[in-house]
């Protein structure tokens, strides 16, 4: 939003779908999320370098739902009071501005750019992904795309402001500045990841193509169906992941659009029923994420499946064994009373 009025923050507050849309999302994104994280780290066969990149996407969508509850829905569903003198800077520039739930959504952006190039370089380029994808670099490339989505963001916190007991968002000094920084995150943050997560999976699909003409072209049977099935089992792998980028298209073109319209000219309505959907679409994508692994993706489908028979195996046998107990307590009690 460009130079939000006060009026266009009262509406927010008071259009009850809005923040009860984003509570309830916040609620499903956070427990399926926490899913995901709970799945990878219990179960031995998820533990590969795609997956702890998947895992650290979750993170960022698990961050992206938790701050829908604690962060927009009290600055929309209630009138906060706001500090008086630094603290209300901090409160109007950190808080109000909602700007770590933000990062975070750019946090999603990039790590979602980190799982497609791995899959990229694990199958166009084989034998240089050794090279590339070390324990270390991947931490690099992890930290790098949360301290630049941090940055990215960053920027923006200087032109919030506190003044006279309210928060004013996005006040630029100049139309030129909010031109600018409107043209450059959309950018950054969408258009130039969009084109290279398309071009990277335009390779693969080519590269896998290439693969399969190759195995069709074999003669010795056995060894083709070791190479069949664990192309097989990529193209599976690939297929979720571009549901998930697919998801992400879906769900942030609309939004991405309209912010980049609104920087340039005052045609966009903040008020109106359109951008309250497109908005909610854009944060729907945090809770789609979970939903896609289950239905699209095999391993973790068991792996989800095997930790929860395991917890309902093991309080099975902890209320048979309460029983157990209770019925041995209760046949000695009986007993000392015939005894007696």
């Amino acid at each position: 939003m460009n130079n939000t009025t006060e009026e266009e923050l009262d509406f927010f507050r008071d259009a009850a779908y809005v923040y009860n849309t984003e509570l309830v999302m916040g609620i499903v994104g956070t427990i399926g999320n926490t899913i995901v994280l709970v799945v990878i780290l219990s179960t031995r066969k998820l533990r590969t370098l795609t997956n702890y990149l998947l895992m650290n996407l979750a993170v960022a969508d698990l961050l992206t739902s938790f701050q829908l509850v604690t962060t927009r829905y009290p600055t929309k569903a209630f009138v906060l009071t706001v500090p008086d003198g630094a603290a209300g800077e901090l409160y109007c520039r950190l808080y109000f501005s909602a700007v770590f739930f933000w990062v975070s959504i750019k946090a999603s952006t990039f790590n979602l750019i980190l799982v497609t190039f791995e899959r990229y370089f694990a199958i166009v380029h084989p034998l240089s992904y050794s090279t590339y994808y070390t324990h270390r670099n991947v931490v690099i490339m992890v930290a790098t795309s949360w301290s630049f989505s941090f940055l990215l963001e960053i920027i923006f916190v200087s032109f919030h402001h506190y003044s006279q007991g309210s928060c004013h968002l996005f006040v630029y000094p100049d139309s030129s500045i909010g031109i600018g920084l409107g043209v450059f995150n959309f950018f950054v943050s969408f258009f130039i990841p969009i084109v290279a997560m398309v071009w990277a999976y335009a390779s693969i699909v080519q590269s896998l193509r290439k693969s399969a003409q190759e195995i069709q072209q074999r003669d010795r049977r056995d060894e083709s169906g070791r190479a069949g099935t664990l192309l097989q089992a990529r193209n599976k792998v690939i297929r979720m992941l571009f549901l998930v980028l697919l998801a992400y298209v879906i769900c942030w073109t609309p939004d991405s659009i309209m912010f980049l319209i609104s920087n340039v000219s005052n045609i966009v309505s903040y008020t109106a029923d359109y951008f309250n959907c497109v908005v909610l679409l854009a944060f729907a994508n945090s809770v789609l994420n979970p939903f896609i692994y289950v239905f699209k993706y095999k391993q973790f489908r068991e792996g989800l499946i095997k930790k929860f028979c395991c917890c309902s195996h093991r309080l099975k046998n902890k209320v048979d064994d309460e029983s157990m107990i209770a019925t041995v307590s209760g046949a000695a009690h009986c007993q000392d009373k015939d005894d007696q």
